[in-house]
């Protein structure tokens, strides 16, 4: 009797030592007290449990794997993957060193493309974040303005004729008004060199109503509404009877506060022979306004 209760002492002891090793403190208590109250059979059952885990691959479960899955739900420096967190999220935490962790590192990776993100992070109360956004702003603004020099070199050597340069000219332009860098007056110069290759672009290729739209929305942007009327005329004189030039001229009308414009508009679109879009559509629906909804 006394031999078998010293061999069970020590089987648990030894069980003890192992678990303590292994699992958490709190799993590891837990089994050795299974193990001590049922002689033999708490740990013949704890023993196939383990190897039945281990054969069907389950045995790496997060008991066994504290560390990792620690790593994985907690918040603690390092825990974190900075190419999949959403910037404009970290405003919710309520850990300033995490927030600054998650901006500071984004932004010295380079890896922001929200400018809307990065306009408010120059504006953070946290001089560190604001100090790295200024930076990769500034950094940016350079960058852009260095390949919009070396564009126009190559524009002015190889014409205006080269359309792969012209299009990628147009689209650094529209870049660099999007980010918000330089003054009033390069940004001016800048939006009429866009909408003169803009323009270049929408002579070439007649058939396409990309060029138009990009016109329009840089106009609608800086209340150029003269030259937007001009380049609207254009756009619906070369695409009668499409959606297109209707859904810029009800933007037009919005931004000029012309509501009899707008359900003009509307009731034109809604009397084209063409298969309407989603977004006309949705543009119907929300402002359509039938005398008796009013």
């Amino acid at each position: 009797m006394m031999v078998g209760l010293a061999f069970h002492l020590l089987l648990t002891a030894a069980y003890a030592l192992a678990a303590v090793q292994r699992l958490p403190r709190l799993q590891a208590a837990a089994e050795t007290l299974l193990v001590l109250l049922l002689p033999f059979f708490g740990f013949a059952i704890l023993v196939v449990w383990h190897i039945t885990c281990h054969l069907l691959h389950t045995g790496a479960l997060p008991l066994y794997e504290e560390g990792r899955q620690r790593a994985m739900i907690s918040l603690e420096p390092l825990a974190y993957q900075a190419d999949v967190v959403p910037l404009q999220d970290t405003y919710l935490l309520g850990d300033a060193r995490l927030r600054r962790r998650l901006f500071t590192d984004a932004i010295k990776q380079e890896v922001v493309n929200n400018e809307a993100v990065l306009r408010q992070a120059v504006h953070d109360e946290d001089r560190e974040i604001a100090y790295y956004a200024v930076s990769l702003m500034t950094a940016r603004a350079e960058k852009l303005a260095a390949e919009l020099y070396a564009l126009e070199q190559q524009l002015r050597a190889a014409g205006a004729d080269d359309e792969p340069l012209l299009r990628r000219y147009a689209a650094t332009l529209e870049a660099f008004l999007a980010s918000g860098s330089g003054d009033e007056v390069s940004r001016r110069e800048k939006r009429g060199a866009l909408l003169s290759a803009l323009a270049a672009l929408a002579k070439a290729h007649p058939e396409s109503t990309l060029y138009f739209e990009q016109a329009l929305r840089q106009l609608l942007a800086s209340g150029a509404y003269g030259q937007a009327e001009a380049v609207l005329r254009d756009y619906a004189r070369q695409h009668p009877g499409e959606e297109g030039p209707y859904l810029c001229e009800l933007r037009l009308a919005l931004a000029r506060r012309q509501p009899e414009r707008m359900a003009a508009v509307v009731q034109a679109l809604k009397t084209l022979p063409c298969r309407l879009s989603a977004d006309a559509l949705a543009a119907i629906r929300y402002w359509d306004r039938r005398p008796e909804d009013e």
